[in-house]
């Protein structure tokens, strides 16, 4: 299903369109010649109407921001974006019987590749909060703790000892908890990645088959992709989850 808000909205909220207007209120506002504002104001109009009319191809499709990402992510990140451009140029020239069923499994392309980016960007939040709470020495620590209790003559001292202790185990298990989603978000990601390849193939089949055997096969693509799209939500919640409760008990 596709993520898109209304044509007409996304039009009136085009980026290129709220800048021109951002720009000429700043300049009227900073010169005090409120006229100023009039050719910002035009040019939002302009660019507003260019946008609806980009807004009315059902395969439009602008290419995802990667900034923020570290190098190792960003590669990801691109290969999945070029599996996007891949499927995007391949719909654009499906034949003309098939122009309704390729703007369907556009749609949920476009969504599944949206899920899949903050997929990767979520795998980046996950290592850098594993590199804060510094998993290395956990072992060493509660051995450490344990050989103290051992020791220790004073039954308040033992008791708080092993305070500590459980203290030190609830963070291992929030390290635990968070290194298994990002296994799971690993293996998700490469799950998305090769069923968007495999769609690329399922594509460049259906471009060349039978009328009857092309719509076959935009059933079970939207049907996979649509699945596909459950899985990476259900896995996303569940990280946000883990993530959540690990900050709350951290701070």
């Amino acid at each position: 299903m596709s993520t898109r808000p209304p044509a007409p909205s996304r039009a009136l909220l085009d980026a290129r369109a709220l800048v021109a207007l951002l720009a000429g209120g700043v300049t009227a506002g900073a010169t005090g010649f409120w006229w100023l504002l009039l050719p910002g104001v035009l040019l939002y109009l302009w660019l507003v109407r260019v946008a609806a009319v980009e807004a009315k191809d059902p395969l439009a499709w602008e290419e995802p921001d990667l900034r923020g990402l570290a190098p190792r992510y960003r590669a990801s990140a691109e290969a999945a974006v070029a599996v996007q451009r891949r499927l995007n140029e391949e719909l654009r020239t499906a034949p003309r019987y098939l122009q309704q069923s390729v703007q369907a499994i556009w749609a949920e392309v476009e969504a599944l590749g949206a899920r899949q980016l903050g997929l990767i960007r979520q795998r980046q939040s996950l290592e850098e909060c594993l590199g804060r709470l510094n998993p290395e020495p956990l072992h060493v620590q509660e051995r450490a703790l344990l050989a103290r209790q051992k020791l220790a003559k004073d039954g308040i001292a033992a008791r708080q000892y092993e305070q500590a202790l459980q203290a030190l185990r609830g963070q291992a298990r929030n390290v635990q908890e968070l290194t298994a989603n990002a296994e799971r978000i690993d293996a998700q990601l490469l799950t998305v990645h090769h069923a968007l390849e495999n769609v690329y193939g399922q594509v460049l089949r259906m471009k060349t088959a039978e009328a009857r055997v092309g719509e076959t096969v935009v059933g079970e693509l939207n049907t996979s992709l649509q699945g596909l799209s459950r899985q990476v939500d259900a896995l996303s919640e569940a990280v946000d989850q883990v993530y959540a409760r690990n900050t709350r008990e951290s701070a």
